[in-house]
């Protein structure tokens, strides 16, 4: 049962922190070249994705990982520090996603509604401003939980 959880758990977080990556690094260079009118639309037809993938993957990983605490690890006050570090960045993720899901995109999609380019472009700009961060926490928390027990993190 706890290989089903470890696997779970990482295939959350990989795919959560992988998808990041496409969505601020990859991705905003390609559609910099684009007209306004076109790289929204792309935007649009992306985000309620990437959210989707998002939100499923920050289910999967926090509910395994919580049951992988106490199951595993006997709760917070017997697991390493690497693992708290972990929980506390995949919480701080988890954060990061409400926020950006609550505002900069409802933002972003009001703004492609009206046809307001500027706020479009503004909105975007913190959206994908939360999602870097969130990437920084995701690789964060994958190298605390991956190799923090091997690097003296864990105690």
């Amino acid at each position: 049962m706890h290989q089903l959880a470890v696997a779970l758990h990482l295939l959350a977080v990989v795919a959560w922190t992988g998808g990041l990556l496409f969505l601020c690094v990859l991705l905003p260079p390609v559609l910099a070249v684009e007209e306004p009118a076109a790289r929204h639309a792309v935007w649009a037809r992306l985000l309620p994705r990437f959210f989707t993938l998002a939100w499923a993957a920050a289910a999967v990983g926090l509910a395994s990982g919580f049951a992988l605490m106490f199951s595993l690890y006997g709760g917070f006050a017997v697991a390493g520090l690497h693992i708290h570090v972990m929980a506390g960045l995949g919480i701080l993720m988890t954060l990061a996603l409400l926020y950006a899901y609550a505002r900069p995109l409802k933002r972003f999609e009001e703004a492609e509604e009206q046809a307001d380019d500027a706020a479009a472009d503004a909105a975007l700009r913190s959206l994908l401003g939360w999602q870097r961060a969130s990437l920084l926490l995701g690789v964060g928390a994958l190298v605390a939980g991956g190799v923090g027990g091997y690097i003296g993190f864990g105690g």
